[in-house]
């Protein structure tokens, strides 16, 4: 269920950054620029099960929330510039 969910939610960032113009093709990735190519590449990914590794924190779950709070947080995309 985990990687269901991730899937879902890491897909849908992707393909929102896509549609913001945030990512960049370049070398044998650059096909994937156009739209069609894009959505044929998210069905792809979306038809492969995810499997996500996930283990208890270490010191408990106050311990992660405490780290959450002192630690930005850094999206994956470009935010353009």
């Amino acid at each position: 269920m985990l990687g269901k969910l991730f899937r879902g939610k890491f897909l849908a960032f992707l393909a929102s950054a896509f549609r913001k113009k945030k990512l960049q093709f370049a070398g044998s990735l650059a096909h994937l620029a156009t739209p069609s190519a894009f959505d044929r590449f998210l069905r792809q990914l979306r038809s492969k099960n995810w499997v996500v590794y996930a283990k208890r924190p270490l010191g408990g779950p106050q311990y992660v929330i405490r780290i959450w709070r002192v630690t930005p947080i850094v999206s994956p995309f470009p935010t353009g510039a």
